[in-house]
């Protein structure tokens, strides 16, 4: 995404570069070049055999703490630039369609799907994709959801195909937030029906909504855990710097149009020019917003938009569509997003406030950013604590010099108030809109503040909007390693003969880079912490690509860390310049200004709880630090129930590693119009994926015909 929808933050998604065609944005892929693309797809894992619970700028850049002497094989250093040569694997179209996939987005600066705040109305807790929720025993289908990580070949032999790469998702994609209001959530849902043949959910579609059950359709909701009672939480941010905001305009920008008030803006015109995105031939528009819509005669910003123009008449409108994050552009989206059967409708995707083509989050980059992705990101002392708290603390400090007001109103709320600006600008009297992932929670939000303006609503792979803090994204994780490692030994590969036997080698390798890095590039070395992120990126694919994990481990075993590090490095969105992907600071600063926290100390008071429930992932993914050192205070936690919405159509696969089921499940509940559709197989994003023609055919029968699929629509297939 891609929770990166936030529970504990958003739900994110991968970063984004420059189409090198006219300067926009492209998924993340974009500026990863040298790599030799290698194809992925979605992992095969097993599910789980166990009930599944919905469960200041004085400051310098933290150094890595000397490395005691290393115990692996010596092998020379490389150079700074081993990948070159190799064609890129980035540049692909929409990854919600079958192909090659792009670098998660919803993948924190650490690689891993991290909260690092509090998402309102959520709860303190962790991302989507720490479970998976279907039947027992049975295997997850290998198909890729929203942008799956995109890998490329290591510094190795070139090969093809594209391994890794999310949204958040994760694609994508991996997550959230919000409103001008405050408040706790007052009702956290209820238990999921058993299946059965005509399950109702908590509350049902407004009496206006069309509901046609098809011949043959099963109606039925998988039974989901009730959620469990959130801890005590007091969302003060206790310590977040009180920083001064620098007057600063970063790139983006602009004087707002002639006139006065909002009119200025919802006056504006879409002059619309041929463009190209992702070797797509497009329509491109630029407008301008109020950078704070409660004060629309000050400073104004840009938004990037894109246009897929309806091939059929009569038009119906247009659909809104953004691939989630936070953190990616909606633009590359337009132009890959799957129409057969919506030709009646223009596309439209835009870069959100803060990412792409839009004005952009800009921090420090480069070699500052290295020094803290070569932190200890799971601290064992004091020393490492502090240095990881610095490094942060540090790295916000440079985005609030560099980017400066834009901080403040970056949060998820001033998105949806784009959103319905951009709905008056191209015409239409209500918002169409799909979003994966991240961007269930900006459709959520804006049902929440907008209701009245709710046309036709799909969120796919929806995140986290309850208080439950019984899911960790570290969970999933965990899931996943271990079906690799049974794999593994099904094999016969060198890390050993059984399950137990190679998870112990790569834990083993894993507590042994903790004190012994092994070296990487000229200038970096093979951190526990880049180790963890080089292994999750893998998680996303099927075993088709596992040999390639294998491979990478072997090396690690064997005294060379230039593999790992290289594929830690696509997960980050790091490219072979050493620069870093955009998506990386748009990410923790929608994250934080959607969210608030309630220190450092609980964040690692929650560490420990995370590694109790994921004990590999949930350990080496260490505290979600990020949010309680930012400089700028985030919107305080809210209730999201869409009261007077328009049906709402909310996709949730039983498999979905990003964005666990529950969280679709207690979406649909939570939302007062929320219907749920059902995929029953893996992957992270659903509709255009090319899994299930049932899906397909139901998203594309409500905007076309507005038929509202039954609550509790099962898709098998």
């Amino acid at each position: 995404m891609s929770q990166p929808p936030y529970p504990t933050t958003p739900p994110w998604e991968p970063a984004r570069h420059q189409d090198p065609q006219q300067g926009q944005p492209v998924p993340p892929e974009g500026q990863l070049p040298q790599q030799p693309p290698v194809q992925a797809s979605a992992p095969t894992e097993q599910f789980p055999q166990q009930s599944v619970q919905p469960t200041a700028p004085t400051e310098v850049f933290g150094q890595q703490p000397t490395a005691p002497t290393e115990v692996f094989p010596q092998q020379p250093a490389p150079a700074q630039q081993p990948y070159q040569g190799a064609p890129s694997p980035y540049g692909q179209p929409n990854p919600y369609v079958p192909q090659p996939p792009a670098a998660p987005s919803h993948l924190g600066p650490n690689g891993a799907l991290q909260s690092h705040g509090v998402v309102p109305g959520s709860g303190q807790q962790n991302r989507p994709g720490s479970g998976y929720y279907a039947p027992q025993g049975q295997p997850a289908n290998p198909s890729w959801g929203a942008r799956p990580p995109a890998s490329p070949e290591p510094p190795k032999k070139p090969r093809t195909g594209l391994i890794v790469g999310v949204s958040a998702l994760l694609v994508l994609a991996l997550v959230i937030v919000v409103v001008f209001a405050g408040g706790y959530a007052n009702k956290l849902l209820g238990a999921g029906s058993t299946p059965s043949a005509s399950a109702t959910g908590s509350s049902a579609p407004s009496a206006s909504a069309t509901v046609t059950a098809q011949p043959g359709q099963v109606i039925s909701k998988p039974p989901v855990p009730q959620p469990t009672a959130t801890t005590a939480r007091s969302f003060t941010s206790p310590d977040r710097p009180k920083s001064a905001i620098p007057a600063v305009k970063p790139a983006g920008f602009v004087n707002p149009p002639a006139g006065s008030g909002l009119s200025r803006y919802t006056s504006q015109k879409l002059n619309w020019s041929s463009c190209t995105i992702s070797k797509k031939s497009a329509e491109c528009a630029t407008v301008t917003a109020p950078l704070d819509y409660t004060a629309p005669d000050g400073q104004a910003i840009t938004l990037k938009l894109a246009k897929v123009a309806a091939t059929q008449t009569p038009r119906l409108g247009t659909i809104f569509v953004n691939p989630g994050g936070p953190g990616e552009p909606g633009t590359t989206l337009a132009v890959g997003f799957e129409t057969s059967g919506l030709e009646q409708y223009d596309i439209v995707g835009w870069d959100p406030r803060g990412t792409g083509g839009s004005t952009p989050v800009v921090c420090e980059n480069g070699a500052a950013i290295d020094q803290i992705m070569q932190l200890d990101q799971s601290p064992d002392n004091d020393a490492e604590k502090q240095a990881l708290i610095n490094g942060w603390k540090s790295f916000g400090a440079s985005c609030l010099a560099k980017s400066g007001a834009l901080l403040q109103h970056i949060s998820t709320v001033d998105t949806v108030q784009d959103l319905d600006m951009l709905r008056q600008l191209v015409g239409d009297a209500k918002l169409n809109y799909l979003g994966y992932s991240y961007g269930t929670y900006i459709g959520a939000v804006y049902a929440e503040k907008f209701a009245a303006n709710v046309g036709k609503l799909v969120l796919d792979s929806a995140v986290n909007i309850t208080m439950d803090e019984s899911v960790v994204q570290a969970s999933g994780f965990d899931l996943a390693l271990g079906n690799y490692a049974t794999w593994c030994a099904s094999q016969k590969c060198s890390l050993g003969s059984s399950k137990d036997a190679v998870l112990a080698k790569i834990t083993g390798l894993l507590e042994k880079l903790d004190g012994s890095p092994l070296p990487g590039d000229s200038t970096r070395k093979l951190t526990q912490s880049a180790a963890i992120d080089g292994i999750a990126i893998f998680l996303y694919m099927d075993q088709t690509y596992w040999s390639q994990l294998t491979e990478a481990l072997e090396k690690a075993l064997g005294g060379d860390g230039r593999y790992l590090l290289y594929y830690g490095d696509q997960l980050r969105g790091r490219g072979a310049d050493g620069q870093y992907d955009t998506s990386f600071f748009a990410f923790p600063a929608i994250g934080c200004a959607d969210s608030q926290d309630d220190g450092i100390d609980r964040a690692f008071s929650d560490w420990g709880l995370d590694q109790k429930k994921a004990p590999i992932f949930g350990k080496y993914f260490g505290p979600n630090v990020w949010c309680t050192v930012w400089p700028v205070q985030g919107l305080a936690p809210f209730d999201i129930t869409g009261k007077g919405a328009a049906p709402i159509v909310v996709v949730g696969a039983t498999g979905d590693s990003a964005t666990p089921y529950q969280y679709a499940a207690w979406m649909s509940d939570q939302l007062e119009s929320g219907v749920l559709v059902t995929y029953d197989g893996a992957g992270h994003a659903t509709y255009g994926n090319g899994r299930s023609t049932c899906v397909d055919a139901m998203v594309v029968s409500y905007f076309a015909k507005g038929v509202v699929p039954p609550d509790g629509l099962f898709c098998s297939k």
